[in-house]
């Protein structure tokens, strides 16, 4: 097996820093939450963090002689999402592993399929977390699609009990409608309402250029260029950003300080010579799996343990059904 754990070694160094680069520059939220420092190391089966829904019952004015009403304490729940896994199945044939053993080691087939496979993932990772985590049996991360709803259950949190965990969601019956300003207002002005703030409008190109229409007549912006290429126009302060791949009827307005990508480590390790594993040095999340060979080649698997965390949903909305 050492051999095969050389080849898996070779395959981290040349090509783990560039694909995690690649991953955070190249995967719209990544680009957008690494800014913010917001691409976070976790740890335990899976991710949980408190939610508050309600304050203290013993806060407020008294009167000069008044006796204690009695201590309380915040009204909270535990929220928390299991790790999601993706991977990219690489094979090595025997015919590149022959030329390796003679000092060609990573030759130009194998090359291909490596640069190819990890683009691959990535665009793979990059429409899981825009969406719902539904796709392939529930098996794809948790995506924003999930988490700013008003239905179903987030996080473990089932919002037709708990009403406070619903986003704010300007809807249309199923009807597709034209982006208006006056929905933008209306769920901008109640996230607002709700205590929050919005740092960022999310949307597919076809919003984001009905959006520019809009503003058509007054010609009164061009837009800027954020980290990664992304283009944005300005509604009120904040960026509506355009998104490729971004699912197209919807417009989403969150505060990004309330996002988290989060990757559990992956450890080098063998386990009782049934699981060869090595981890890229310094970047959480990410390794090549030597599955070994069961034919005339070697398979691996490049993998990534991750998953996307909303805090609280019910500060963030979204404009629906659009045309």
């Amino acid at each position: 097996m050492g051999t095969l754990t050389t080849l898996a070694q070779l395959i981290v160094t040349l090509y783990g820093d560039a694909f995690v680069e690649a991953l955070t520059m190249n995967t719209f939220l990544l680009t957008r939450l690494s800014a913010r420092g917001n691409v976070k190391t976790g740890r335990g089966k899976g991710i949980d963090w408190p939610v508050r829904y309600a304050g203290n019952t013993a806060v407020g004015s008294y009167g000069e002689g008044e006796a204690a009403g009695g201590a309380n304490q915040q009204a909270a729940k535990m929220a928390g999402l299991t790790w999601r896994f993706n991977r990219a199945e690489i094979s090595v044939s025997g015919q590149a592993l022959a030329v390796g053993a003679t000092g060609g080691i990573l030759v130009d087939p194998l090359r291909f399929e490596l640069d190819n496979g990890l683009r691959d993932m990535r665009v793979a990772i990059n429409t899981q977390v825009m969406s719902d985590g539904t796709g392939n049996s529930g098996k794809d991360i948790t995506g924003l699609q999930a988490a700013i709803a008003d239905t179903g259950t987030y996080a473990g949190i089932d919002r037709s009990a708990d009403t406070w965990w619903k986003a704010y969601i300007n809807a249309n019956s199923g009807t597709p409608r034209a982006l208006a300003e006056s929905q933008m207002r209306d769920v901008k002005g109640t996230i607002e309402d709700r205590g929050g703030m919005v740092s960022a409008i999310y949307t597919s190109s076809a919003q984001w250029y009905a959006y520019g229409d809009l503003l058509v007549a007054e010609r009164r912006q061009t837009p800027t260029t954020l980290t990664g290429g992304y283009q944005a126009l300005d509604y009120e302060g904040v960026p509506v950003i355009k998104i490729p791949g971004y699912p197209s009827a919807r417009m989403d307005f969150l505060n990004e300080d309330h996002c988290e990508y989060q990757v559990l480590p992956v450890s080098d390790g063998s386990v009782a010579g049934l699981r060869n594993v090595i981890a890229v040095p310094g970047v959480p999340g990410f390794g090549i799996l030597i599955l070994g060979a069961t034919r005339d080649s070697v398979d691996f698997w490049a993998i990534h343990y991750s998953q996307t965390v909303l805090r609280n949903p019910y500060l963030s909305g979204s404009v629906q059904d659009l045309s």
